[in-house]
């Protein structure tokens, strides 16, 4: 039976069907890049959720790059070379992809004469127009 409206007509609308429908995985990782943005602008980014995200959207093959003269072996600093990835093939800003080294980023901006973290270095005065791979570190899983 039809509830009444207001108007003391029966409401005779069918509610619409729920959806079920499952998000693809671009759907997905789109709502994960959104999050990871939101958690870089926070300032309180760490590392590691960078490498957890990569991990859980990404296959990795390790690759040579050059970083603003900064030469980075195959295997050599794999955490720089899944960040700077990421990076390029998402189209992360130069200010996002600092932010996601976290600590390691704040370390340098506290430390501006160190020499510590060369790749985070590079990447401040270069930007990612400085970054070359030799090819495609990451690719996005299916």
């Amino acid at each position: 039976m039809a509830c009444p409206t207001p108007s003391g007509k029966p409401n005779t609308r069918k509610k619409p069907a729920p959806t079920n429908r499952r998000r693809s995985k671009k759907e997905n990782l789109v709502t994960d890049l959104n999050t990871l943005r939101a958690s870089l602008a926070s300032g309180q980014h760490v590392f590691a959720d960078t490498l957890a995200f990569i991990a859980d959207n990404y296959s990795y093959q390790p690759q040579a790059f050059n970083n603003g003269g900064v030469e980075n072996a195959a295997g050599q600093n794999e955490g720089s070379c899944k960040t700077l990835g990421l990076a390029l093939l998402e189209g992360l800003s130069d200010q996002e992809a600092l932010l996601a080294f976290g600590e390691h980023y704040r370390d340098v901006v506290a430390t501006p004469e160190g020499s510590d973290h060369g790749n985070i270095r590079a990447l401040i005065e270069h930007g990612l127009a400085g970054v070359k791979f030799a090819g495609q570190p990451l690719s996005r899983k299916a």
